[in-house]
């Protein structure tokens, strides 16, 4: 391909023709410069030959004038023999500085033309002059970027295309040079060059293969082009046949020469153009390699990298229909939907990828990209069951949206895929393993469920029924929905990371009773799934009782005690308190002075407080996830965040005079 498509460089080439016997000798340049019609005019350079379709001798040179302009001058001999300035034979050259003069044959008629190069203040000037019937005529006239100059092409029988490079330059700004090049080929047509389409040959059987011609060359897929090329020329070799393959050649060897010059060069950034270079040049799946290669994974990718994957859409969706089952254009794809902010499309073509090849490695971020990793499940002013899905960070993935056929509610609980809800009367509790279907389990007076109500491993619930301050825990199997016991208790209750016990406050009576309703102090206890009690884990007394904080993954239990002052009036009031963390195992205890998760959230949700606003924690999730209000007693907004990264705005939310019921567990799983 080197030898087709190639740049011509030669210096000034003159060819000097042998001069009629009786003509004048070619004259000196100073006598040249006479010949034009203001004085003052310098040649720089000259050439003879025997221009045109005539053949005629003639004397070209290029001339410097006074006011820094540059002309073309072509002298020919006239009836006597001596040389002559005919009307019309001198040009008005756009070029800023020196040119260049060469003399070639470029039509194919084995007479040679004037090749005009020099420079137009920072782009090029390219031109091609001729004599037709002693005529000086200009052929072609290009200005072009002074770094992509006109290329020749070779079309066999000495004739030559003349290729144009223009189009979009700087695909990446601020990244490696990367070109979008729109290429228009000029030919010869007898008289002048005219812009040149796919050649048709005559012959109907090779003919019927330019329509496909056009629809690869529209999708940038020049190896393809080439092969249709090259099948149209086996069934009728010729001019037009050939002229196409030399077409078809040049364009995708330019192409290919930009990727891979961009794969050649370091940093992501250039991974990412030489991906994007190979679009250009129609191979996906190199195009693929290097995209994927630019990254591990979508926040790792440089810096402005949407850019020209969103401007080379077209591109792609134009040769969408040719390679429908190419997993390196579904890659692709993947990024163009990504650089448009489409991460649900971009999931569905990066998984689309993998199930076409299952051996391309690097997908597996990709295809995660953006995806929902929560939901947040929560109750409106009215009851209404509302759903948000998040990101990775936090960010909402797709609309607000409410589930009126599961409303209205007083209380939720969500873990993994599964939801409980209590209606909004307290009756009836109703189950949801997988968070689309819904099914009635337990009914029953001033039922409730706490946040933590579903078990760790999600095979058991803890469902509060009673309105006093001692009241029933109902243990509840799942999904079958079974109650394998239940216990008294006094509002407190947290499972066991292992999902096999629960550690619960539970009450009994003191002398003299303390202040308030069931006048009990408070103990810890640890139950087993059916309600059986396993460890009596410490007991209160009349001046002192137990609050159960929580259960972490790490195994101590986590509870205060707090010594109670009894006033005049029998109001109690806290006096001291001590935490300590139990071992569950043995009972054993110890003081500590280790803060709560719960305490710790609430820190970083009061340091992301906006001033002279109130606001609390509603919710708590996996890696970090935490979703808050901030706001006044008329109307709060939600947001949530993971860690210390940017909070999202999840829209607003009731006052904070009014209770919010939130629970966060995982979306339904993406086909």
């Amino acid at each position: 391909m080197r030898s087709v498509c190639r740049l011509w460089t030669c210096a000034l080439a003159a060819t000097v023709t042998t001069v009629a016997a009786g003509a004048s000798p070619p004259p000196a340049d100073t006598e040249l410069a006479a010949f034009f019609p203001r004085p003052g005019a310098v040649v720089v350079t000259r050439a003879a030959g025997d221009f045109g379709s005539d053949g005629a001798p003639g004397l070209a040179a290029v001339l410097r004038l006074t006011d820094g302009a540059w002309r073309l001058m072509v002298l020919t001999l006239d009836a006597a023999g001596a040389w002559a300035l005919a009307p019309g034979n001198v040009k008005v050259l756009d070029v800023t500085g020196e040119p260049k003069l060469e003399v070639r044959d470029v039509t194919g008629d084995r007479r040679p033309e004037l090749l005009v190069r020099g420079p137009h203040g920072l782009a090029g000037f390219y031109g091609l002059f001729n004599l037709r019937d002693g005529r000086l005529v200009t052929l072609l006239s290009l200005l072009h970027e002074a770094e992509r100059p006109p290329l020749e092409i070779d079309l066999g029988g000495g004739a030559m295309a003349v290729v144009e490079r223009g189009g979009e330059t700087g695909l990446y700004p601020g990244g490696p040079a990367l070109a979008d090049e729109q290429l228009t080929a000029w030919c010869f047509d007898g008289q002048r060059f005219v812009p040149m389409v796919w050649q048709a040959s005559g012959q109907p059987a090779a003919d019927d293969h330019l329509p496909r011609l056009a629809q690869l060359a529209a999708a940038h897929l020049w190896s393809a082009c080439l092969a249709e090329c090259r099948a149209q020329q086996a069934a009728a070799d010729g001019p037009a046949t050939r002229a196409n393959v030399a077409l078809a050649g040049c364009w995708l060897k330019l192409a290919q020469d930009q990727a891979a010059r961009l794969e050649a060069e370091p940093g992501a950034a250039a991974r990412l153009a030489a991906g994007v270079a190979w679009v250009l040049a129609g191979d996906y799946g190199r195009a693929a390699d290097d995209l994927l290669g630019a990254a591990a994974e979508p926040k790792a990718l440089p810096a402005d990298w949407q850019t020209p994957l969103t401007r080379v859409a077209r591109v792609v969706e134009v040769a969408a229909p040719e390679l429908a089952h190419d997993a390196g254009l579904a890659v692709v794809r993947g990024f163009v939907a990504l650089a448009a902010g489409n991460e649900a499309a971009a999931r569905t073509y990066f998984k689309r990828a993998a199930a076409i090849d299952p051996q391309r490695t690097g997908l597996t971020p990709w295809m995660r990209v953006g995806a929902p990793v929560a939901r947040l499940w929560f109750l409106d002013a009215e009851g209404g069951l509302n759903v948000i899905d998040l990101a990775a960070d936090a960010r909402p993935v797709g609309e607000r949206s409410k589930r009126p056929e599961w409303g209205p509610a007083r209380a939720i609980a969500a873990r993994g895929r599964a939801l409980a809800l209590v209606n909004s009367d307290g009756d009836a509790l109703w189950y949801s393993a997988d968070g689309r279907q819904m099914r009635r389990l337990l009914s029953g007076e001033f039922l409730w469920l706490s946040p933590g109500a579903l078990a760790p491993d999600g095979s058991g619930l803890a469902v509060d029924e009673g309105s006093a301050a001692v009241r029933k825990l109902r243990l509840v199997d799942l999904p079958g929905g079974r109650q394998t016991g239940s216990v008294v208790y006094a509002g407190a209750s947290r499972w066991a990371p292992d999902s096999r016990r629960l550690v619960l406050e539970t009450t009994h009576a003191v002398t003299p009773p303390l202040p308030w309703e069931d006048g009990g102090t408070r103990d810890l206890t640890i139950i087993d799934r059916v309600g059986q009690v396993l460890r009596h884990l410490a007991s209160g007394d009349a001046t002192r009782l137990w609050v159960l904080e929580e259960w972490p993954a790490a195994g101590a239990i986590l509870a205060t005690r707090q010594t109670l002052t009894i006033s005049a009036e029998g109001e109690a009031r806290v006096a001291a308190q001590q935490r300590y963390a139990f071992d569950p195992d043995t009972g054993q205890r110890r003081a500590t002075t280790t803060g709560t998760a719960a305490e710790r959230l609430a820190r970083a949700v009061r340091r992301r407080l906006p001033p002279k606003s109130g606001g609390e924690l509603v919710a708590t999730g996996e890696q970090g996830l935490l979703v808050w209000r901030a706001g006044n007693d008329r109307e709060t907004t939600l947001y949530a965040a993971v860690g210390d990264g940017p909070a999202q705005d999840l829209g607003s939310a009731a006052g904070l005079n009014r209770p919010f019921v939130a629970a966060l567990g995982q979306p339904e799983e993406e086909p």
